[in-house]
């Protein structure tokens, strides 16, 4: 009978521990990303495929290689595609600006969407 009870126990104690570590590999895989994106923007991991500069406005040719996720109402970006974008004029004025051949975590203001939307390519953001 003594033998009965402690199998019982430790039979017990190890399905609860193999259930407590299942659920604990189960929400290290859902993390959250920090701040949510604002409306209408996505963040990406994009290269640099070209820079052109005229006047103030500084325009880019960014291929997306992965897609990281969407504010409220963004327009869709293709992963493995190229876009245009455009420096935002915010961050024309720091100095600071995307390299070519450099591939970057960046924040875009999307275009929106339909043929009404006043802005025909991304902006960037941000960008490290």
């Amino acid at each position: 009978m003594k033998k009965i009870l402690t199998f019982f126990l430790v039979t017990i104690f190890s399905m609860v521990l193999i259930s407590c570590s299942s659920s604990e590999e189960q929400t290290n895989k859902v993390k959250p990303k920090g701040e949510p994106l604002s409306p209408g923007t996505a963040q990406v991991e994009a290269e640099v495929l070209s820079m052109s500069e005229e006047g103030k406005v500084i325009s880019y040719e960014l291929k997306i290689n992965k897609v990281l996720g969407y504010g409220q109402s963004a327009s869709p970006i293709s992963e493995n595609t190229n876009i245009a974008a455009k420096l935002s004029r915010y961050l024309t004025g720091t100095g600071k600006k995307p390299e070519v051949d450099k591939t970057y975590n960046m924040i875009l203001a999307g275009p929106g969407k339909g043929e009404e939307a006043p802005q025909k390519t991304w902006e960037i953001t941000k960008f490290e």
